[in-house]
C-alpha cells in the first residue's frame, strides 16, 4: 500500500551491459522514472515515440547503434536536463521541436551523421552548459 502523495522516483543505469535488441516501448509504463541511462550497449532501431509520455530529467542512449533521424517528439519531453545521443547513427538534422527543452543543460550529439544547421528554436535553450 502506498500512502497518499507518496511517490516513487525511479532510476534505470544500464551501462555496459552488452544488451542489444531495440528499445522498450513498454518504459513508458514506468511513469515515476526520472532517469533512463543506456548508453555502452548494442541497441539499435529508434527511440519509441512512447517515451515522449514520460517526465525524464536525464535521458542518454549515448555509444549505441540508433538510428534514423533524432525524433522530434523527443522535444515534449519538457523535464529533460540532460540529453545524450551521441555515438550512435542518427541522420539528418536536430529537431526545431528541441528549441522546447528549456530546463536543458546538456545537450551531447557529437559522433552521429547530423547535416544541416543548428535550428533558430535552439536560442531558447538558456541553461545550456554543454
Amino acid at each position: 500500500m502506498l500512502l497518499k502523495g507518496f511517490c516513487i522516483h525511479w532510476k534505470s543505469y544500464l551501462v555496459g551491459q552488452d544488451l542489444d535488441g531495440v528499445l522498450p516501448p513498454s518504459l513508458s509504463k514506468l511513469l515515476y522514472i526520472k532517469t533512463v541511462v543506456l548508453h555502452r550497449n548494442y541497441l539499435k532501431g529508434i527511440i519509441p515515440h512512447e517515451w515522449a509520455a514520460l517526465k525524464l530529467e536525464t535521458l542518454s542512449v549515448a555509444m549505441n547503434h540508433i538510428t534514423g533521424p533524432i525524433p522530434g517528439y523527443l522535444g515534449n519531453i519538457t523535464t529533460l536536463k540532460y540529453l545524450s545521443l551521441e555515438n550512435n547513427q542518427f541522420s539528418g538534422t536536430i529537431p526545431p521541436e528541441f528549441g522546447r527543452l528549456v530546463k536543458l543543460e546538456n545537450l551531447i550529439l557529437n559522433a552521429n551523421y547530423l547535416t544541416g544547421k543548428f535550428p533558430s528554436s535552439l536560442a531558447n535553450l538558456s541553461n545550456l552548459k554543454e
